[in-house]
């Protein structure tokens, strides 16, 4: 037997979630990829914890939860040996792929091959959930509303509220506290509680410690109309450019990001709406 410990470097992405880490074994109850691997443990954000594994060469995957668990994951393949290892990584911003936990130095073709067929199907799963929730809520609308699907219509979670039009539907997308699509829109919420390390930070802190831990040093940190944002692009596995437009919030020491995401080719005239969404993010008393 050998050592694996695992170190979670602290991150403000997914924060709030417990990492789970699973082991190949063929004896395992859970399967992924189509490989059987059962539970070594889970991991809050910024701690680390140690397992004893077998000196076979085995994959150790990283997961969200069950549901996401074929394509929010990653895995690192550790060679047959005796000698203890220690793997380190984090949650990457990402909403195609909910914000998924990566290892560091893991750059084999297998594991690069696996990130972008993860990437590919995340992102295949939320245009699909955009795509029903669109034509689904044009049914409706249509019936009932005669297709006036740009009236307003106001999106809660907990004390924070968003209004967006009825173009938009909600989505269950993992690594997220909320999610919206429209058939051109997508809109990500995530929920930061206070925490000590961070109460003191303004929305422009902790904003700049987002964008910079996740390799978006060189987009423009703007604070215009009230409104704390950065801007920034990814391409997504099926080769069309994306921009992200993230917004920060901070409430009674809490923070939220909410990100909102279109096509690159045709990000320019949804901007004006894309900033009125953002300013019209309000919060209880």
């Amino acid at each position: 037997m050998r050592r694996l410990t695992i170190k979670r470097d602290k991150t403000f992405v997914g924060c709030i979630s417990k990492i789970k880490f699973y082991i190949e074994d063929a004896a395992g109850d859970l399967i992924i990829n189509e490989i059987p691997c059962r539970k070594l443990g889970e991991i809050k954000n910024g701690e680390e914890a140690s397992f004893e594994i077998e000196e076979s060469a085995v994959r150790v995957f990283a997961i969200a939860d069950k549901l996401s668990r074929d394509y929010c994951n990653d895995f690192y393949l550790l060679a047959e040996g005796s000698e203890d290892i220690v793997l380190s990584g984090k949650c990457k911003l990402n909403p195609t792929t909910g914000n998924a936990f990566r290892f560091d130095g893991n750059n084999s073709a297998e594991a690069m091959s696996n990130r972008k067929k993860g990437g590919r199907f995340g992102l295949l799963v939320l245009i699909i959930s955009i795509i029903v929730g669109a034509v689904l809520g044009y049914t409706v609308t249509s019936i009932i509303l005669k297709n006036n699907n740009s009236k307003e219509k106001i999106f809660y979670v907990g004390e924070m509220s968003i209004t967006l039009t009825e173009a938009f539907t909600q989505q269950n997308v993992a690594g997220f506290s909320a999610a919206y699509g429209s058939k051109d829109t997508a809109v990500f919420v995530q929920y930061y509680p206070v925490n000590a390390e961070y109460k003191n930070y303004t929305a422009e802190e902790f904003a700049n410690t987002i964008k910079v831990s996740n390799g978006h040093s060189d987009s423009e940190l703007k604070k215009e109309n009230g409104l704390t944002y950065f801007i920034f692009n990814g391409a997504g596995s099926d080769g069309v450019e994306y921009r992200y437009y993230a917004y920060v919030y901070k409430h009674n020491n809490d923070f939220w990001l909410i990100q909102f995401s279109t096509q690159e080719s045709t990000a320019d005239k949804h901007e004006s709406d894309i900033e009125k969404w953002a300013g019209s993010v309000s919060f209880g008393s």
